[in-house]
């Protein structure tokens, strides 16, 4: 099977292996302890479905997170 995560979380997952076996535990019993109902308006559903559906066509592409910082910088200084 081939990764496909990203290095952001990469390094992450890297980042936790590090932490001792307390640490490790700790942040297990954090994220349990979350209720995992963050809000999430429906309107930004929408936008994630539209761009999966342009993506699937091949009529819109993933990019790192790098080069997308990158373009928005360039477009909103434009302004």
């Amino acid at each position: 099977m081939t990764s496909t995560l990203t290095p952001n979380v990469q390094t992450l997952i890297e980042t936790f292996r590090n932490l001792s076996t307390e640490e490790q535990a700790s942040f297990r019993e954090e994220i349990a302890a979350g209720d995992g109902d963050a809000f999430i308006p429906e309107a930004h559903w929408e936008i994630l479905m539209e761009r999966d559906r342009l993506f699937q066509q091949g009529q819109d592409r993933a990019i790192p997170w790098d080069e997308a910082k990158l373009e928005l910088r360039k477009k909103w200084a434009v302004r």
